[in-house]
């Protein structure tokens, strides 16, 4: 029987399987500022494990609830043993327009891992293609620094998972970073893949190619002058010198009167 009542927040424990990743983000702020001028608009899910509860869904509403610290939150109480927590947990986060697809991965990773399920389990918990488990499974075991650009929408999804495909590993980051900074098209990072397979590795082509595909495909690749010549170079032929704020760790000498200049210029 499911019944809705106020539970001490005390009482609560967070997801055994969570959906997302980091529910301590910049949105946390605006929920609490919304919650604490109009309260919970829709009560959180939870079931009883023993003496205790946990969150099923609500899981960033009942963080925003603990940073306001509020003794009690309304909850609306289920009877579910594990994997129907986990069912109700999925559908309520497939419906969320919000959740970003490496918190999808970390997910559907855990299912897989903690709770045991197949590649078809997931598809068919999820209410999506077994292709599209796989497409997550492959942001799960991405680069770090891919996963973060993926997160951070710097990187589309479809250019990610042609990016991490790229060898060298030192080749593969700096093609993602490169594209993180200017911007690359699905097409532009398959046409990296198929550069790497023509040539035999990425360590036999020009980095002066990767604006090329860029301007292929569309993508514009920002230019600036350079502080030495003067002249209109693209961004990706340039390199950023790194020196302490304010100057502070300089000795005087001619090479550091020159980075002087250039940062003052």
């Amino acid at each position: 029987m499911n019944t809705t009542q106020h539970v001490s927040i005390d009482a609560i424990d967070d997801p055994r399987i969570a959906m997302r990743g980091n529910v301590h983000d910049e949105e946390i702020d605006q929920l609490m500022s919304d919650m604490k001028e109009v309260g919970l608009v829709e009560p959180i899910v939870v079931r009883r494990v023993g003496e205790r509860f946990e969150i099923i869904a609500g899981h960033r509403r009942t963080t925003a609830a603990r940073l306001l610290n509020w003794p009690t939150i309304e909850a609306k109480i289920v009877e579910a043993d594990d994997n129907e927590a986990l069912r109700m947990r999925a559908i309520e986060n497939t419906s969320r327009l919000d959740v970003n697809p490496v918190d999808d991965a970390a997910f559907c990773h855990e299912l897989m891992t903690r709770a045991h399920m197949t590649v078809d389990e997931v598809a068919g918990i999820r209410n999506r293609s077994v292709a599209w488990v796989e497409s997550r499974l492959q942001v799960y075991n991405m680069p770090t620094y891919l996963q973060e650009y993926v997160g951070q929408k710097r990187i589309a999804l479809g250019s990610a998972l042609w990016i991490t495909k790229l060898e060298p590993e030192t080749k593969r980051q700096y093609y993602a970073n490169w594209a993180a900074l200017n911007g690359i098209s699905i097409s532009g990072a398959k046409r990296w893949y198929d550069m790497m397979q023509a040539e035999g590795g990425l360590q036999n082509v020009d980095d002066s190619q990767i604006g090329d595909v860029a301007h292929a495909t569309g993508k514009f690749v920002p230019h600036t002058k350079c502080k030495a010549c003067g002249e209109d170079k693209p961004l990706d032929d340039l390199e950023n010198i790194w020196v302490c704020r304010g100057l502070t760790c300089q000795e005087p000498s001619a090479e550091n009167d020159y980075v002087n200049e250039l940062i003052s210029s």
